[in-house]
């Protein structure tokens, strides 16, 4: 594979996410839900959520990224441990590295970046892979029920942000993710398509839908290996 190959492969990406521009963001339904006083249900979801995947994990994906009304294939290459340190590998079709970057801490550091990605969407790319697996609510956070008869988790991290995890009180699965503020939609993640992996025998959700609001773009992502690792700090700091 050639540098020159791995160059427009990775320009063709910048091009999508340049090319996909401001929008409107939706205002958030006026549902907020009505506060819960349940201590088993709120138990029983904040389990569940905390069984859905292993605390220290590699995956690995099959991602396609939607902006500016076109559509690129990704391979993601993820390692997280709980509570905050996430590293994201993206690779395209044609082969080579995209781009390599951890979150750490809640700060960005960035490996690789083959063709100048710009900030905004790398931050982005690590927020996704960090909001997939490590996002927990916090112990400040409140069980509330929407008037459609679901329950929800909600936090509140400050600087006007509400967080809400939506999840089926069935299952106790989650099956939402929503970030608002300031009345509208910033961020939402939808959760299905559950099943085991040989080394996590536990239902964890295999398919996602990541839908910025902000940075316009969408991800659609199907996790097709997922294994508990040991991991140490050294792995998010080394470079390829």
């Amino acid at each position: 594979m050639t540098t020159r190959t791995i160059h427009v492969a990775a320009l063709a990406i910048v091009t999508i996410a340049t090319a996909a521009g401001c929008r409107a963001l939706p205002s958030v339904a006026s549902d907020p839900g009505v506060r819960l006083e349940d201590a088993a249900l709120e138990q029983k979801l904040r389990q569940a959520m905390t069984d859905a995947y292993p605390p220290v994990l590699r995956a690995t994906h099959r991602t396609i990224l939607t902006a500016g009304g076109r559509q690129y294939v990704l391979d993601g290459y993820v390692l997280a441990r709980q509570p905050r340190d996430v590293r994201l590998m993206a690779s395209a079709d044609v082969g080579g590295t995209i781009f390599d970057v951890v979150r750490r801490g809640g700060a960005l550091i960035i490996m690789k970046n083959a063709a100048g990605l710009r900030l905004p969407w790398l931050e982005g790319a690590g927020r996704d892979a960090a909001a997939l697996y490590l996002r927990q609510p916090s112990e400040r956070a409140v069980l509330v029920r929407h008037k459609d008869g679901s329950a929800a988790v909600v936090d509140e991290p400050g600087n006007g942000f509400r967080d809400e995890f939506r999840l089926d009180t069935g299952s106790g699965r989650l099956s939402e993710f929503r970030r608002s503020g300031g009345g509208r939609l910033l961020y939402r993640i939808s959760f299905s398509g559950e099943r085991t992996f040989p080394d996590w025998p536990k239902p964890t959700p295999a398919r996602m839908l990541i839908d910025d609001y902000e940075l316009n773009y969408s991800v659609s992502v199907l996790v097709t290996d997922l294994r508990p690792a040991e991991l140490s700090g050294e792995v998010f700091e080394q470079r390829e």
